[in-house]
């Protein structure tokens, strides 16, 4: 029999049915990252926790606490396995809890931030083969503000370019055909592992920047919305990386929310969609 997918940890990640436990005061504000397998969403969440947990403060926001440590420190574990060059198959994967929340003080205000953080998995296949399941993420269905990772390397390697065009041609198909994009939202996009390009010589910066371009007009063009924000980072390596944390504090700084919440609210069903 196949066995009750549930949390398995104290304070891990959350999935639909169990993450309106977070909520205490505030409306927290949800980020939805969605990219393919390898693209580095996991590795950024598991960056970000690490900063935070080694400073404390970023920008005027102090860190302090998390419904969902274990679920951090999953992805934190995953991160720095990459930094050691261990040759094993870690990454989220379909089964584990994707919500995961950060809870932030400034001048005596509680702020909340909610990352969705789905297997590249789930995005790649899963939505792509069946649009009922699409149809059914209440979290992505609701969502206000997407996040779009791409590995920056598809723009300059022929095959990769023809695998992720195919997809990602597809998945926006989906997410049209879903309404995803059926009401007001903030979308961003972050063009991850741009360190793998700026090492590279002029006609491949030029390529991707070319490429690139292309690709933000698109995105543009099916979603029906302008691009807010474009990031380039390496998240990875959070040391003299100025960008990454440019980053981080544009995430933290969406948080502040004003909204009150109502605690009979499911607000993943009805709170966001309000």
């Amino acid at each position: 029999k196949q066995p009750k997918n549930d949390r398995r940890f104290y304070c891990d990640a959350l999935d639909d049915d169990n993450v309106n436990q977070v909520v205490k005061d505030v409306a927290p504000h949800v980020v939805t990252f969605l990219g393919f397998a390898e693209f580095g969403k996991s590795t950024f969440v598991g960056s970000f926790y690490h900063y935070l947990m080694s400073n404390g403060i970023i920008g005027d926001f102090t860190f302090y606490d998390s419904d969902t440590f274990s679920g951090f420190e999953r992805r934190t574990y995953i991160r720095n396995a990459k930094l050691d060059g261990v040759k094993r198959s870690l990454r989220t994967t379909e089964i584990d809890g994707y919500y995961l929340s950060l809870h932030f003080e400034r001048d005596g205000h509680h702020f909340q931030l909610v990352l969705s953080d789905r297997s590249g998995e789930t995005y790649g296949k899963k939505y792509i083969s069946d649009a009922a399941s699409i149809s059914a993420d209440k979290g992505l269905k609701n969502s206000r503000h997407l996040v779009f990772f791409i590995d920056s390397t598809v723009f300059v390697d022929r095959e990769k370019r023809l695998n992720f065009n195919s997809l990602f041609n597809k998945f926006l198909s989906r997410m049209k055909s879903s309404e995803i994009f059926k009401k007001e939202m903030v979308i961003d996009v972050v063009f991850n592992k741009i360190d793998d390009i700026q090492n590279k010589d002029e006609n491949i910066q030029t390529e991707f920047k070319s490429r690139s371009e292309t690709f933000r007009e698109k995105l543009e063009l099916e979603s029906g919305f302008k691009i807010n924000r474009t990031f380039k980072i390496s998240s990875l390596k959070i040391d003299d990386n100025e960008l990454l944390i440019d980053f981080f504090k544009y995430l933290v700084s969406c948080c502040d929310c004003k909204k009150t919440y109502n605690p009979k609210v499911d607000w993943v069903a009805e709170l966001l969609n309000s």
